[in-house]
């Protein structure tokens, strides 16, 4: 399967034998039932992987070749892990010779949402997050949810959505409420006060009005709330940056999302770090949804 050949409704993963993704296939699949969407396991054997000679001389070629029918072997083990949970859910595998961030970025673009594990293999997983799931997180076309498991002592307390003014403000909502639905989750809906007192880092922050942003907040949830009648809402209100408040509040939900603006020079920066400090640093799953330009 290329990315072309990816249906518009598929649910990506990425697979890379490591325990961080095996629990992302996991809860993948389960989101891929609960939204009866098929699943695309997707796998990447980089350029780098592909040049590969041993000291007898042997062609670069065997070495690709022996990567390649690994990446098979990887794709068929997880097929198998998602057939044994009887889910129902269709399953299609893609394997690429080229970067795992090209292929899972071209991926987003068709797919519903990409999911991965916190943590990847080999020379990008001495970061905190990994050099892919960073790139994804700043520039996946579709909601991305880096998985990374909760704290099993601690009882969690639904979905939490981060909101920071009103460009945008639907799009993330709207997704958060229709995970908490999916998921009979409550939902927690956040706004952080924030500035350059609150920041240190962001030269551009500004504070922002919290009694001029509340209406604005209550009028998109009292929408939502309709279409979603069956999620329990309720507001929390905090002083501090974003992606603070949010890893402080997040390590007691199941899910945590955050929205991330795509045009602008300054907007990007700002709203991809957040993203960013996030995933890298909550204790429990976090969806970064883009959103799109008015």
């Amino acid at each position: 399967m290329d990315t072309a050949s990816v249906r518009p409704s598929s649910i990506v993963v990425g697979v890379d034998g490591s325990p961080s993704a095996a629990h992302a296939l996991e809860w993948a699949v389960d989101q891929a039932a609960v939204e009866h969407r098929p699943l695309v396991l997707a796998h990447a054997v980089s350029h780098e992987e592909e040049g590969w000679l041993d000291r007898t001389g042997l062609d670069y070629q065997v070495g690709a070749d022996v990567r390649r029918a690994r990446g098979h072997e990887l794709l068929g083990a997880a097929r198998a892990k998602v057939e044994e949970r009887d889910s129902g859910v269709e399953v299609h595998t893609a394997l690429e010779i080229t970067d795992p961030r090209h292929l899972l970025v071209g991926l987003s673009g068709a797919a519903a949402m990409l999911v991965l594990g916190s943590h990847g293999r080999g020379p990008v997983g001495s970061l905190v997050l990994g050099s892919v799931g960073v790139t994804l997180a700043r520039g996946a076309r579709c909601p991305l949810v880096i998985y990374r498991p909760a704290d099993g002592m601690r009882a969690r307390q639904g979905v939490l959505v981060g909101v920071d003014g009103a460009r945008g403000l639907g799009e993330v909502l709207r997704f958060a409420f229709r995970q908490a639905s999916l998921r009979r989750l409550p939902l927690t809906v956040q706004h952080s006060s924030w500035g350059p007192q609150a920041s240190g880092v962001y030269p551009s922050d500004r504070p922002i009005d919290i009694e001029r942003q509340r209406p604005l907040v209550a009028e998109e949830v009292a929408g939502l709330s309709e279409e979603f009648p069956d999620v329990r809402v309720r507001y929390a209100w905090a002083q501090g940056h974003p992606a603070d408040c949010l890893v402080r509040e997040g390590s007691r939900m199941d899910l945590l999302v955050v929205g991330r603006h795509e045009d602008g020079a300054l907007s990007r920066i700002r709203h991809s770090s957040i993203a960013t400090r996030v995933v890298e640093h909550a204790r429990c799953p976090v969806a970064v949804v883009p959103i799109s330009s008015p």
